[in-house]
């Protein structure tokens, strides 16, 4: 099922939304009360996936 889901369809298997890691950061910072709110590009960095072209599923 993960490999058949629309994100992954849309953005390759691998990749984030940014949009969403940034409020998923926002929210473990609240919960545990951390002093730091990592930026999304500290957390994931796409520098190591392949290119996307052959990270796009044949489905």
């Amino acid at each position: 099922q993960y490999v058949g889901a629309a994100d992954t369809r849309s953005h390759g298997l691998g990749d984030i939304r940014k949009l969403l890691l940034e409020r998923q950061v926002d929210e473990v910072v609240d919960v545990f009360g951390l002093k730091s709110r990592p930026s999304a590009d500290a957390i994931f960095n796409t520098s190591l996936l392949p290119p996307r072209s052959e990270r796009m599923i044949k489905a």
